[in-house]
């Protein structure tokens, strides 16, 4: 059987027909020790998939222990997809799409939050081939930076973000430094990577993701921003992490004016003003940390002299300290945006031609330049929302 690291096509270039034999392929291969792990958790993640939700076996005797204890009892490195004991057809297409896809694309692989995004497509009545396609797409076009080991996409989002509620909430940016909640990877991370599905009102959720097919990252910043600026003054009222981040993680949307009042909100935001305005910030920051880290190293490195004698006597230069190689090691947001995937414009743009009206119809598309320049000129924070 072919290997599933033979697999070199892209998915997104696939037709969905063409998937179902590449899906095919791939459930008869033999897995490697690394792609049996990755089979493992796929299998340990899909009965807390939607959980509650019938279609994928809520009130069914389905355990994660079953699945697991069929795959990992099997004496060879390949098992059926038939044999193992899924509560519902929906499971099986979400294990199915998930497999094809973390074997083939090797870069990303599987990680936890993905199952959500699939779920999505499997309830809104997608094949499994539909939904593998549809999925690697999405990924591809805008998130595979967030599902990359050490998440180098999501970390510089999330300071992108910081930055933005900065510029246009201060007072809000400050509160919630105060209490201990200023950093938005602690709240963002299960709202971008599992693309706002744990949020009760699945209304809400649905229009969401319009706005993202639509609109791509800049898309989730505006939603972002505009539960932020719904929840301001809730959250203001509000002290300490305990009581902060569970408002944060699943915010009241309903009781603070409902979905309507929200998208109107988010219609609202000038996005790329308050994107150019963040990316600039961010650099900025990133420039005098820089800044800083050199004149600290050029501080307490030692005179031209005192390295002359050290040489005569041979002595080796001083090395870094453990904590300063400790630091360096670590990739910064400014590293991270030169290995970000480029994001196709173009492509997408060519993509949105001939589309349905944007679900925002009252505020114009953003330009992806917004995303990736860092040469614009922040602008005053009533700019940032429209009239």
């Amino acid at each position: 059987a072919c290997h599933p690291s033979d697999l070199s096509s892209s998915l997104p270039h696939r037709t969905p027909e063409q998937l179902i034999s590449l899906a095919s392929t791939i459930a008869s291969s033999e897995l490697s020790s690394e792609q049996k792990v990755i089979v493992e958790q796929i299998l340990l993640d899909i009965p807390r998939t939607y959980p509650d939700h019938v279609t994928f076996g809520a009130g069914l005797p389905s355990l994660p222990e079953d699945l697991h204890h069929v795959f990992c009892s099997s004496s060879s490195s390949s098992v059926p997809t038939d044999s193992l004991p899924f509560a519902t057809t929906a499971q099986r297409q979400l294990y199915e799409v998930l497999r094809t896809f973390s074997l083939h694309n090797k870069s990303t692989g599987y990680c936890q939050g993905m199952s959500y995004l699939v779920g999505v497509m499997i309830m809104m009545g997608f094949g499994p081939e539909e939904a593998c396609f549809g999925f690697s797409t999405l990924i591809t076009r805008d998130l595979q930076g967030y599902y990359l080991p050490r998440m180098p996409q999501l970390i510089y989002h999330s300071k992108l973000f910081s930055k933005m509620i900065e510029h246009t909430s201060p007072a809000l940016a400050a509160h919630l430094e105060h209490e201990g909640v200023g950093d938005p990877i602690m709240y963002v991370t299960p709202w971008w990577m599992c693309m706002f599905t744990s949020f009760p009102y699945w209304e809400c959720v649905l229009r969401i993701w319009d706005i993202f097919l639509f609109e791509g990252i800049p898309g989730l910043f505006r939603v972002s921003l505009a539960i932020m600026h719904m929840c301001r003054q809730a959250m203001m009222d509000l002290q300490g992490t305990e009581m902060l981040l569970p408002f944060l993680l699943r915010p009241p949307i309903q009781s603070l004016g409902g979905v309507s009042v929200l998208f109107d909100l988010a219609s609202k935001i000038d996005i790329t003003t308050v994107l150019q305005a963040a990316i600039s910030g961010v650099a900025t920051s990133e420039l005098g940390m820089a800044v800083q880290q050199g004149t600290r190293e050029e501080a307490g490195s030692p005179s031209p002299r005192k390295r002359k004698l050290r040489s005569s006597v041979g002595l080796s230069p001083p090395k870094r300290s453990l904590f300063g190689r400790l630091i360096g090691s670590i990739a910064t947001p400014s590293s991270l945006v030169s290995s970000m995937p480029a994001h196709g414009a173009n492509t997408t743009g060519r993509a949105r031609r001939g589309r349905a009206q944007h679900p925002l119809s009252t505020h114009r598309v953003p330009s992806r330049s917004a995303y990736t320049s860092i040469n614009a000129t922040p602008s005053p924070p009533h700019s940032y929302y429209n009239s």
